[in-house]
């Protein structure tokens, strides 16, 4: 997930860490029609066909352009989901938004106005719907769900942007995700298939509260070359967070440590800094 911001007739492009991107000025045009304000969303990538590719995919182009690997035309692959509008000084100050014309329905409406003026869909609105109850906002994220997607957020029209986890954004999935960091490892057992390769990763929380084994979700190359890392020396010293998808948060037998139940890997996140806690997993 990450930013785009305006600073003194700039277009900054700012992960959540803090890490600044070179999008070799592909968001540039952004200082001319919104200048003063955060563009809070996620980036995603097509393929030659305009076909949204996985997370996966998106997130490994996007770690190759944090590394300033990336080729013009992965870059021009590259587009913003968004949702949220967010005056820059209020972000840069960390000062919470006020009730009225700050609040997220006004927010929303005001970044909606911005993206009807972007041509090329470097930009667009992530799907967003009113609904009255709980009911409708459970069946809406069950309809998104058997399509592929992680989830939905349910968000009061009258939120305020604060610089933390908010009780007014609430997630609905079925799975979690979450980002731990990876402690050790294991290698594939002999005379299998990933024999000599990784095996399976050993993770934890930064809190010390949950330590976990994740064997499934990596590809064969992932595997075979350690996260891309080469070798497991080179993986261990980059101090790699992980995103894992998951069950629940269960308490280890015998260990007073909780763990993940059935964890699987997703990504490489090199533009987190910090774990999640054990709270934030339970939530």
């Amino acid at each position: 997930v990450s930013q785009s911001r305006y600073v003194q007739d700039q277009v900054v492009i700012q992960t959540r860490s803090g890490e600044i991107l070179d999008m070799q000025g592909r968001f540039d045009f952004l200082k001319d029609i919104c200048p003063g304000y955060v563009i809070d969303g996620e980036f995603l990538t097509r393929d030659s066909d305009g076909k949204v590719e996985s997370r996966k995919v998106s997130n490994g182009i996007m770690n190759s352009i944090g590394h300033g690997t990336a080729n013009p035309d992965d870059v021009r692959r590259v587009f913003m989901k968004a949702w949220d509008f967010i005056p820059y000084q209020n972000w840069s100050q960390k000062i919470p938004t006020e009730s009225g014309l700050t609040v997220y329905e006004e927010r929303l409406s005001e970044l909606n106005e911005i993206i009807q003026k972007i041509e090329d869909h470097s930009i667009e609105m992530i799907e967003t719907h009113r609904v009255k109850t709980f009911e409708e906002a459970d069946d809406l994220c069950s309809s998104w769900m058997a399509t592929g997607e992680e989830g939905a957020i349910l968000k009061s029209p009258s939120l305020v942007w604060e610089n933390k986890r908010s009780k007014n954004a609430i997630k609905i999935k079925a799975e979690r995700t979450g980002e731990l960091r990876v402690i050790g490892f294991e290698y594939g057992r002999e005379d299998k298939q990933f024999e000599g390769q990784l095996g399976a990763l050993i993770v934890g929380t930064d809190d010390g509260e949950v330590v976990s084994r994740v064997g499934g979700g990596f590809s064969n190359e992932e595997r075979e070359t350690w996260l891309g890392y080469g070798s497991p020396e080179a993986m261990m010293e980059a101090n790699l967070i992980v995103e894992l998808t998951f069950n629940e948060v269960i308490k280890a037998r015998g260990r007073k440590t909780y763990a993940l139940f059935l964890p699987r890997f997703n990504v490489v996140r090199n533009d987190k800094k910090e774990t999640n806690t054990l709270k934030e997993l339970q939530d």
